[in-house]
């Protein structure tokens, strides 16, 4: 019996070894595909520039990437902003010109990437497909050169990635889809008030019972005129606008 309990220990020991060996290997692979290319301190370009860059007919609407309690992380063109909230309003507090990260090499309005750590503190940006020379749609899971990009904002750090190699990317930096601002409905209260005041609704986004809404005036062409506002127990405000 106690030959038969020894055996069956050094069986399972073993089969345990060498599945941890698989799994380290593996690792390994992954790490292999992945390449720092190189790393820099953040660039913020300034309200100046931004208002400048994007344009007074520019119509690519905002979109919210990440909504926490005291702050929204946003999207306008190739900009990335984050909004503090100050005395229940919003307030532009760092503006990412993605340009100068090459990003143009690879974004695209449709299909660029951002993925956020639930912390708030990095985010990584890619595209999520491209076309090659055969004018065929290369998924980036299939891109073992895909080039992204991870921006710190606890460091003011962005490293410049290769590889596809997303599974160690998140865990390593706690970064996961589940953390990206959760699409909703406008209620009708919120599409009445839009109707009466002109403006067209834009995104809308559902976080801990309340509705924000983005909106324009129905006849406006500039981006900039774009508001932000929020629907929470029946009330509507306005919580963002650009200057």
């Amino acid at each position: 019996m106690k030959k038969k309990l020894v055996s069956s220990i050094i069986f399972l020991s073993i089969i345990f070894f060498v599945g941890c060996q698989r799994n380290y290997t593996g690792n390994n692979k992954d790490r292999e595909n992945l390449k720092i290319e190189k790393k820099e301190k953040l660039k913020e370009c300034t309200i100046t520039e931004f208002y400048n860059g994007i344009a007074q007919k520019d119509w690519r609407d905002l979109s919210i990437i990440q909504l926490t309690d005291d702050k929204i992380t946003a999207t306008i063109s190739h900009y990335f902003l984050i909004l503090g909230k100050t005395k229940g309003k919003y307030k532009i507090s760092k503006i990412i010109d993605l340009y100068p990260y090459n990003v143009d090499s690879y974004y695209s309005e449709e299909s660029t990437e951002f993925y956020p750590s639930q912390d708030t503190k990095k985010y990584l940006i890619y595209n999520e497909c491209y076309i090659n020379k055969k004018d065929q749609v290369i998924p980036a899971k299939e891109n073992e050169n895909l080039n992204s990009i991870l921006i710190d904002f606890e460091k003011d750090e962005v490293k410049y990635l290769k590889g596809n190699q997303f599974e160690n990317l998140k865990k390593e930096n706690n970064i996961s889809e589940k953390y990206l601002a959760k699409q909703g409905k406008a209620s009708l209260q919120l599409e009445k008030y839009a109707d009466k005041e002109g403006y067209i609704i834009g995104e809308s986004i559902k976080y801990k019972g309340q509705v924000l809404c983005i909106m324009k005036k129905v006849k406006e062409e500039s981006i900039l005129k774009n508001k932000i506002f929020e629907q929470r127990n029946g009330k509507i405000k306005c919580i963002f606008e650009f200057i």
